[in-house]
Formats: structure tokens, sequence, C-alpha cells
């Protein structure tokens, strides 16, 4: 066990607990027009300008022309060699400790955010001038940043002193703001509402290029790279400029903006005049943001909250909607003045586009192109969203967010940006240049957008995962965004742009492999990430518009694959038009997916048969356990044991069936006793989760220290999955190990357990079986064995003997070896809610095998029969006890598991360290840790399959530990790691007998020996993926 201190250093600090002291701070300008606040100054110009402010050489006068606040502003005339001082207690103040969080005897403080400051500036045109903002005192400058004035309308001077994107040392005295006209140039600005200190959000903050110093915060350096030193605005594009717009071309685009308006904007059905009430309700948002003209100018209220902006832009939205819509000609002039008016306002003000708040906006100019061009507002507004969405990134495909080589991109860009992205290329005037950008847009989508990206970036991976915080997110941010991404392949499908046939076979394949972890219109509990919501539904918008864009190869206007996968999640409900159309076409339901597929980036494995679905879930060095948010954002506190080896068994999805999502009820949920985890049973307070602030980070991703985690796919549809669980030090529980594997044959699951062993003296470690909710079971829970068929035992301690079994209210059946104490029990359960807010009750039937207080080397081992009744557990009893076995555990300690499927005559092994001399059956020995089975068709056919699953983003130790070796808390995207590839490993297997390649299933295999009867086999694994060959006797 590792040495604890009680004052542990947060990673990226090393923190002293020390005596705080609360400073109150009130800021003061020397003159009337100052507000003061806890933060610290703010400078607003309502009451006329201090003496307090004065220009060197230039000249300073009250305007209300611009504003960003209120109803006036300072102009500043300045000439070459003019200073601006304004004379007023910045404010500064270093990072101080909020508050303290206790977890067990190790404190954690909560450093406050850094204080920054943020600057309106407005300059009415571009200018050839760079200004410097001088903090000081009196004649001292002690930090600086420049704004080069390369813009018009308003931009923000914002961020932290102290966060390395100023010149020099803040200090906490300073009096004075000097802006210096550092170039011989003459010009014009506006400074409004000046905040000299305010709590600021560092992970916000963004690069600009008018302000070079600031770049992303550190801990993005994972998603964002290094963008700010490559500079995308400077791209230009490569690709050939066309002669001419072809007829192809112009086709293409009016089929595009045909497929938007029927999918993005439903159709633009005509009206023929707008409802007095609908008037009265557009009026009322124009004069919310208090839009005015004077002398060619607009001002109004400033969208810089989140729901202002999104107000604006989706107000924008709908009036390009309505715009096209309404018929009356006197309603439609109003709306375009509207339209005009706040597309100017969102420009003049700068505001932000591209992330949720900013969706809507690209949308209304599309909308209203012909209104922007008649008032010479296209460039203006072409050019204003091509910069907020970074547009320029498109023609640089070598480097992507400043990682050389990098692909993929964030799952909320492609979810909010995508139709922007777009939008840019088709706001354009149909020109060589509009085709070329098009054909540039669909190079980037489909070989960065839609490909697999490295690491723990995002979005897509290899074996189907779709990644968001570092982590596979598979539920919100995977539905958000393959909706996005099928209408983009749809808008785009069978035209000179469409996305290519590899990526669109990548996407397509993704698609297909969500519907199979899916259990028709919901997701396994175990995918729940952050969010305790068992019984939420899932859009599946996103396989109609990726079953209407075709087949990848363009051969085909429908995908009928897709199509089928779509009619099967629908059957039982109301035909939607889409299912008609589809069977209208000869398009039948596909058959319920079967087989085996392990999520390797996920930590997850998944098998399929019979319209069921078993779950098993862990986590990694690579994969953290859940994502534990703040408070703030909707606080989860019970999800510390959800992927401890959680085997989830959901049943069929049928209409009127009890078991929808398996009955999941979450009154009286016990958070120890997640079905298939091995944990312990202890207060909700000792196990629920605690947010910690690490590195301006304020969210929980622990990872284990275990890179042995992940299964194998056999072709035959069975599988396997193993893991080590190792507790987090966090919640002193880095003494706690359990070594557990799961072999799926059919509706046969073999659980086997070693090395659990922890010093966790009050608590009592548990293996979980069930825990069934008794609101939806249809069964009475029965006990039995190899000679009786039911013996009435519950509520009571049990030690298995002579075959002991258990049927559950699922219909799901439990074997256990001999030897090991369980315990049944059938009644009410007090517990709280998934957010520890409320007390609830709910009735359950449980069980679980007991492996006592501190247990050392503890095991178990049972095996699942699902969809089974008591009669067959019984027959299977029986046969387990006779020399007729289904299976047998060769071997189950802390070197491998090994066991023998007589009925599949398949040898499934776990080997947890290299063994040259394991000599089981064919199988003589291998040189590095793997997953292998070897299933014999005859004695002159042999499959052998194999995977590593460690994922090897990295070699060596975990990284996740602090500089005295003890497991810290990384922020996600803080990792070195994060955009590293997966490292392929070389296994070489050794099998026994001469044999031969006669079919390469798949991965990447070959032969490298043969001598003294030992074939000599070599894989190349990687991704933790499978590889498989099929062997013929070599006569």
């Amino acid at each position: 066990m590792s040495h604890r201190r009680n004052n542990r250093p947060i990673y990226g600090y090393s923190v002293k607990i020390f005596k705080t002291t609360i400073f109150f701070f009130f800021g003061f300008i020397y003159g009337q027009q100052e507000k003061s606040s806890v933060e610290g100054t703010i400078l607003s110009f309502e009451n006329g300008i201090s003496d307090n402010i004065k220009a060197s050489k230039g000249k300073i006068s009250l305007s209300s022309l611009h504003y960003a606040d209120g109803s006036n502003s300072l102009r500043w005339d300045f000439v070459p060699g003019d200073e601006l001082q304004i004379k007023a207690e910045i404010g500064y103040r270093p990072q101080k400790i909020d508050t303290i969080k206790k977890i067990l005897d190790t404190s954690y403080p909560h450093l406050s955010k850094p204080i920054g400051f943020d600057f309106p500036v407005f300059s009415e045109k571009r200018q050839n001038t760079i200004l410097k903002f001088v903090f000081g005192r009196d004649a001292e400058e002690d930090c600086s940043i420049d704004l080069q004035l390369g813009f018009d309308g308003w931009r923000r001077v914002s961020t932290a002193y102290d966060r390395g994107h100023l010149r020099g040392t803040p200090k906490m005295d300073m009096n004075i703001l000097r802006i210096k006209n550092l170039s011989n140039t003459s010009g014009t600005i506006y400074l409004d509402h000046l905040i000299f200190s305010k709590q600021l959000n560092p992970r916000a903050v963004k690069p600009d290029p008018v302000i070079p110093s600031i770049s992303y915060h550190p801990q993005r350096r994972g998603p964002a790279g290094n963008r700010i030193k490559n500079y995308n605005y400077l791209n230009k594009p490569w690709f050939p400029l066309v002669k001419k717009v072809e007829k192809s071309h112009t086709n293409s685009f009016k089929t595009i903006h045909q497929r938007l308006v029927d999918i993005q904007y439903e159709g633009l059905h005509s009206i023929s005049k707008l409802s007095g009430e609908k008037l009265k309700e557009l009026s009322a948002v124009h004069q919310y943001f208090n839009l005015k003209r004077r002398e060619g100018f607009i001002n109004g209220l400033h969208p810089t909250k989140g729901e202002d902006r999104k107000k604006l832009c989706l107000f924008i939205k709908n009036l390009g909607i309505l715009y096209n819509q309404v018929q009356d000609e006197g309603q439609k002039l109003v709306i375009s003045r509207y339209l005009i008016d706040c597309i100017e306002h969102g420009i003049n003000t700068d505001v932000n586009l591209n992330w949720y708040h900013g969706r809507g906006f690209a949308d209304g100019c599309y909308l209203a192109r012909d209104v922007l061009k008649e008032k010479g507002l296209l460039e203006k507004a072409i050019t204003f969203i091509r910069r907020k969405y970074d547009f320029n990134k498109i023609y640089d495909e070598n480097t992507v967010r400043g990682v050389h080589g990098g692909r993929g991109t964030s799952s909320d860009d492609l979810y909010t940006n995508s139709v922007g992205m777009l939008l840019c290329v088709l706001l354009m005037d149909e020109t060589p240049e509009k085709v070329r950008d098009m054909q540039h847009f669909t190079s980037y989508y489909s070989n960065i957008m839609y490909n697999y990206a490295p690491g723990i970036s995002d979005t897509f991976k290899p074996d189907g995962s779709h990644f968001h915080h570092a982590n596979a997110y598979l539920i919100r941010y995977g539905q958000y965004t393959m909706r996005e991404v099928s209408k983009m392949i749809r808008f785009l499908s069978h035209t000179d742009f469409r996305i290519y046939t590899d990526a669109h076979q990548r996407m397509k394949d993704n698609m297909l492999i969500r519907r199979f972890y899916r259990s028709k219109k919901y997701f396994p509990w175990a995918f729940a990430h952050n969010l305790i919501r068992p019984r939420d539904q899932v859009s599946i918008d996103e396989l109609v518009h990726l079953a209407f864009a075709g087949t990848p190869d363009d051969k085909e206007t429908i995908d009928t694959d897709i199509a089928s996968a779509y009619l099967r999640i629908i059957e039982g409900e109301e035909l939607s038009e889409e299912a008609l159309f589809f069977k209208s076409k000869g398009i039948a339901p596909e058959a319920s997916p079967t087989g085996h597929h392990t999520l390797s980036y996920y930590a997850k494995g998944v098998h399929r048969r019979n319209d069921w679905m078993a779950v098993v879930g862990s986590f990694s060095k690579y994969i953290y356990q859940s994502e534990s948010w703040h408070w703030k954002r909707g606080f989860v506190t019970t999800n510390q044991f959800l992927n401890w080896g959680m085997l989830e068994i959901i049943h069929a999805d049928k209409k009127g069936h009890p078991y929808v999502n398996n009955g999941w009820d979450l009154d009286g949920w016990d958070w120890c006793r997640f079905p298939g985890t091995t944990a312990f049973k202890a207060p909700l307070q000792r196990i629920k989760t605690l947010p910690i602030k690490n590195n301006d980070d304020e969210d929980e991703h622990l990872r284990s220290d275990q890179a042995f985690v992940g299964g194998l796919d056999m072709d035959t549809g069975d599988g396997i999955f193993t893991t080590t669980i190792h507790g987090h030090d966090k919640y002193d529980l880095d003494s706690f190990y359990a070594t557990k594997s799961w072999f799926f044959f059919d509706d046969l699951i073999i659980c086997l357990g070693t090395g659990i062993q922890n010093d966790l003296e009050s608590y009592t470690t548990e293996t979980t079986l069930f825990q069934n909710s008794k609101l939806h079971t249809t069964n009475s829970l029965v006990i039995g064995n190899s000679k009786e068929s039911d013996i009435t035992k519950k509520n009571e301690k049990i030690t298995s003997a002579d075959g002991t079994w258990l049927f559950d209210g699922f219909k799901t059946g439990y074997y256990l070896a001999d030897g090991q104490h369980f315990y049944i029990s059938d009644g009410w359960q007090e517990s709280r809610d998934a957010e520890d807010k409320i007390d609830t009750r709910g009735a359950f039937e449980l069980g679980y095998i007991t492996h006592g207080k501190s247990p050392d080397n503890a095991r178990y081992e049972y095996a699942i029969k699902i969809d089974t009744t008591p009669e067959e557990m019984f027959s299977f009893s029986k046969k387990m006890s006779s020399d007729d076995q289904p299976y047998v555990v060769v071997r189950a300690d802390q070197k491998a598991h090994i066991i023998y499927h007589n009925d599949k005559k398949t040898a499934a092994y776990v080997l947890f360290q290299k063994d040259y001399e394991l000599n089981h059956q064919y199988l003589k020995g291998s040189t590095h840790p793997a997953i292998i089975t070897i299933k014999e068709s005859d004695k002159n056919n042999l499959k052998v399959a194999i995977s590593d699953p460690d994922l090897r983003f990295y070699e060596g130790f975990s990284a996740d530990v602090d500089l005295a070796l003890n497991r810290a808390e990384v922020p996600p995207y803080s990792h070195y790691w994060y955009n590293n590839e997966s490292i392929a490993s070389t296994i070489k297997v050794f099998v026994k007998g001469n044999w031969k390649i006669k079919n390469t299933v798949k991965g990447i295999s070959k032969i490298v020996q043969k001598a003294n009867n030992i074939t000599v086999l070599e894989f190349r694994c990687q991704h933790g993926l499978t590889s498989e060959v099929e062997l013929i006797a070599d006569e």
C-alpha cells in the first residue's frame, strides 16, 4: 500500500494548506463614472470622463456612437507616439484557496479562478496599428499585452494576468493602465465597460490572430494541440482551380441546397402572412437587443452571455426561415430589416458562432443570402463566418489541431459546426473558387473529420467507439454527432462533392456497430458515463439519413443494410413515412444482430443472441472508470463501481414487455452492487465520488494503472473479456485488486475471478450476481442443485455444494462452483438517488458471493445461462456434476485463466504473462501476454484467434502519478500521450503440429517457422482488435 499524505499536491500545482486570508477588494477609479464590485473595478462612461484618464498627445472624448454597455464610450483619437493613461486600482490578486475538500484523510485545496481583465475595444475600420496595453505601478511597467487593430467592429482583449499570456509579472498594487501606440500611425478606437479584475475561466480563453500572445490552456493541448502556432488563417487552398463551373457542379449545388431545405429547414413551406401575435413576438426579440442605427453603424445589447448569443443566433435562423416562407411583401420587408439588423449586429459585436450557442447564425445568413447581397453585406458575412468557424483549417490536412499527421475532430465540432462549415461554401457566388472550396470541404471531412483519431482524442475509433472528453462517449455525444454526420453524408451524396467511399464506409461501419451495442432504442447502463438514466431512449434518425445517402460506393441510392436495421428497431411501432418507403422498395427488417464485439477503446464487451444482449465493462490506464461532474453541471455521486466488471444482461425490447431496457428501476438501488462487479459493501458516504478542482478541471476522471484490459472476438460469434480492477488512491482503495475474466459461448457466460484482495477491514468484499427490481420481474427466484430442483433458502448465507444453481426473475440462471459462500435476498431495499439528494426505496431480488473482510487471494467461479428455465438449470447442473461437462476450468490464477468448452471444442486462454511452456492441448506457448482461442474443427483444421488488449498508447508504468509515485488524478486533456497512436505488438504463438494457413479470417498473421512438430505463428496486434487465422494440417 502506498504512503499517503494529508496534504497531497494536486497535479500541476504544489499547494500547501495554510490558514486562508480572505481578500475583500473594492476597486475604484478617481472619478464618478466607475462601478465597484467584489471582483474589482468596472470602468464605464455613463457619467463622463474622469480627470484620471488622459492622452499624452491625442484626443479623448465621450461618444454615444458605439458602446458595449449603457449608451456611452470613450473615444481615443491617437497619433504616433501617443499614450492613453487610466489611473485605477487594477485589482489583481493571485489565486487563493476558496475551499478545502476532504476525502477520507486527504485534504484537497480548491483554488479560486484566476483574476483577469476584459476590455472591449471598437475600431470602425481595419488599422495598421499595434497597441500595447501596459499594467503598472505609477511609473513602473509590470506586465503587458499587444493588440493588433487589424479588425473592424468590437473585439475583446481578455485573459488572466498570471497565465503566461502577458509579458512581465503582475503585481497586486498595480494602479495604472497605459495603452501605447507602437506604430507610426494615427487612428481611432472606442473603449467601454473595461473590467480590470474579474474571475475568468482560464480554459475558455482562445487564441485570436489580433492578440498573438494568447494561446490555449495547457490542459487543452490534447484537443487543441499547438493550433495557435500553426495560424490556420494563413492556410491557402491547394486544389487546382477549375477552369469553369461545369453543369454537374451547378446541379450538385442545387441538389445540396434542396436537401438542406427539405431536411435542415423542414421544407420552407409557404405562409401567406404571419399573425399579428407572431409579428409582436418578432418585434419583442428585436427590441430585446435594443438595435439602433446611427451614422451608418448599428449598436445594441452585446450578446456576451451564452443565453443572449443563443437567442440572437436562433432568432436569425428563424427569421431566415420566415423570410423564405412568408409571401406578404410588407411583412417580408419587416423580416428582412430585422435580419439585416441582427446579422450586422452579430458581426459588429464579434459574436461567437462555433459552439452550441452560436448555431443558427450561418443558417440565417444562407437563407437571407439575396438580402445580404442587396445590402452589400454578403462578403462581409462570409468573411466573418469563415473566421469564426476557422474555415481555413480545411486547406491543411497535414497538421490537424496542431498535431502533424493528426486526424479527427471534437464531437462538439462535428455536432455544432458541420452545417455552418458547409454554409461557408454555399454562401459564395457560383465561381471556380466555390467549386474548389467545396472539393476541399469534402476532402477534409473525408480524410480528417470522418477518420479514425489517434489515442484518446475525438472522435471515431477503429473498434466502433465514439470519443469525447478523452474517453468513449457513446450515448449523448455519440448520438448528437452521428445524426449530424449521417445528415452531412446525405446532403452530399450522389453529387460531385460526395464524401469519399472509404470515409462513408467507416461511418457505415460505425453505425452498424452502434446498432449492435444498443438494445433497439436503449443503451446499456454500463455506457451511462455520467448520467444514470437507464430508460432514456435515443434518436434513430441517424439510420434514416445514412440509408438515404446510399451505399458508400455510390452505386445504390438506398443502403439496404442501414434501412433494414432501421426497420428492425421500429418494429411494433407505427410506421414512419421513411419506413413505408423502405418497405415499398422491398426492404425487410434485419434479423436481430448476433455475435460478439469488443469495444477495445472503451473497455467493454458486447455479446448478443436471440434479442438479448450481455454487456461487460471495465476501465484501464487509458480509459477512466466514469466521469463525475462538478455539482454545477449535474453532479453524479453514485457511480464509483459502475465499471468494476459490471455484467449487464439486457432483454428484448418489445411492446408491452416488462423487461424494457432490463426493467431498471433506481428506487432502492444498492450502489455497491452492480451485477458482475467485485467491490465492497459500504455506506454511500464511503463510496460516493467527489470531484476536485485539478489543474483548472473540476470533473473526476480516474484511471487505473492496469493495461491488460479488453477482449477477443471469434468469428463464431463467441468471445472473451478480461480486466484487473485496481482501486484508486484518491479513495484509499489502492489495496483493492480483483482479476476477472468472462468467456462467452452462445447463451453461456463463464465467469472467473482470482487475486481478490484488499485491506478494507471494515467492509465485506462481494461479487454481485444480480440485483433485479421486483417491479418488472415475472418469475419467482428459485434455488436448486444437481440433486434438488428447488431449495427454499432465502435471506441467509449459503455455501454452494452439489452444483448449486439459481434462477432469477428475469429468466437468467446462475451455476456456482462448489465451496463458495453466497447470499440471496428477496425484499425491500432503502437507498439514495443517483445524485444523493433524496431517499429511495424499492423491492429487489439480490444475489452475491461474499469474500469476507480484507480477503487475500480470494476467488470465484460461476456460469450464467441466459433466457433459461429452472428445468434447464437443473439439467445443466447435473451435467456439470458428470463426466459430460459442457466446459472445464483448466486454470484460474494470477498467471492465466483457461477454460475448455467441450461442445465447441474450443480452448480459451487469458494469459496475464508470457509463457513459452504452457503446454495445453494444441497451444505450447506465447511470447507475450495475450488472449488466445484455439478451436478444433477436426484433427486437420484449427482456428487460432488472438488479441493483445493493451492499447499501448504509451509503454511502462501508469503516467497518472505525482512526484512521489502516488497515483494522481490527471485532467483528461493534459496527458502527453493524448494523441499517440496505438503501438502495434508482434506476438509469436507456438502451436503443436505442422500447419499451414488456409485462410486469414481477419488481422495480420504469418507462419515464421516450423520445427520439431511446432508451428510458429506471428501476429501483428493493434488497437486491441482480434486477429484470426484458419489452419490446415501440412502433411
